[in-house]
Parts: structure tokens; C-alpha cells; sequence
């Protein structure tokens, strides 16, 4: 019997993110190979963040998380 084992070594760092306003929402690009899985946004500092499911936001100021999957699997 035969067994082999892949493994996708880690990247030593994160893919770089870039968050832009856009008019009322932003816009969101990262590194080639690399790919955003989701955009949560936060009113400020103890709000929830909630994902954010395109269209305008409100005048303010809003914290931005993103989670983005790089070409190993890897999401940071």
C-alpha cells in the first residue's frame, strides 16, 4: 500500500488588503492569488460587526474586518 501526504506550507505572511471608500461603501482588493471571503463592518469601538451585504452605508466612521483566503487554503 501506498500512502501519500500534501501539504501546503503556510505563507510567512498575510496577503496585503486594501480598503477604499467608494462613493457610500468601499471597496475591497487584495494581492493576486489570494481572494476576500467576507467584509464585516462595526460602527465603532463595542458595536458588532456585521457582514456587509453591498449597497450604501450611512454617513459615519465604521471599523472594516476582512477575511481573505490566500492560494493555499489559508484563510487570515
Amino acid at each position: 500500500m501506498l500512502e501519500v501526504a500534501v501539504a501546503r506550507a503556510a505563507p510567512s505572511t498575510p496577503p496585503e488588503v486594501e480598503v477604499a471608500q467608494d462613493g457610500a461603501g468601499v471597496v475591497v482588493t487584495t494581492e493576486p492569488g489570494a481572494e476576500v471571503a467576507s467584509v464585516e463592518v462595526s460602527a465603532g469601538p463595542g458595536e458588532p460587526f456585521v457582514p456587509l451585504a453591498g449597497g450604501e452605508l450611512p454617513d459615519g466612521t465604521y471599523d472594516v474586518r476582512v477575511e481573505v483566503v490566500d492560494e493555499t487554503g489559508t484563510a487570515t
